[in-house]
C-alpha cells in the first residue's frame, strides 16, 4: 500500500467510525428499571471515610549531637529495642485461625523448628 493511500484512508476510516461510538446508549438511559432493582438495601449505610483524615505532616526533628543521638539509643536498649517494636507490629495474632499452617500450606516456611 503507498503512502498516498494510507494518508486518506486513516482519516476516512476514523470518520467513518464516529457515528457508531456516539450510537451506543448512555449508561443513564440503559435499563434504569434494572438499576433500580441493582441499588443497595435502604438498612445498609456506606460511609466514606478518607484516607488524609489521620495524616500527619512532616514535622522537623531537632538537631542533635551524634554522641546524644547514641546515648539515646543505648539508654532505651540498642538495637534491640528497635527489632522488638518491629517484632511485636509483625507478630501474627495467635487466634486467628486462616494464619494457622494448613496441610499442603507454606504458612510455616521460614519457622525454625
Amino acid at each position: 500500500m503507498n503512502s498516498l493511500t494510507f494518508r486518506w484512508l486513516v482519516p476516512v476510516g476514523l470518520v467513518l467510525t464516529m457515528p457508531l461510538v456516539h450510537a451506543q446508549p448512555s449508561p443513564e438511559s440503559a435499563g434504569s428499571a434494572g438499576a433500580a432493582s441493582k441499588a443497595a438495601p435502604a438498612d445498609s449505610a456506606l460511609h466514606y471515610r478518607s484516607v488524609f483524615d489521620q495524616y500527619r505532616g512532616f514535622v522537623e526533628q531537632p538537631v542533635v549531637s551524634w554522641r546524644e543521638a547514641n546515648d539515646t539509643v543505648e539508654r532505651i536498649g540498642g538495637w534491640r529495642a528497635y527489632a522488638a517494636e518491629a517484632a511485636k507490629s509483625e507478630a501474627p495474632d495467635p487466634a486467628d485461625k486462616s494464619t494457622a499452617a494448613k496441610p499442603g500450606s507454606h504458612a510455616g516456611h521460614g519457622v525454625k523448628p
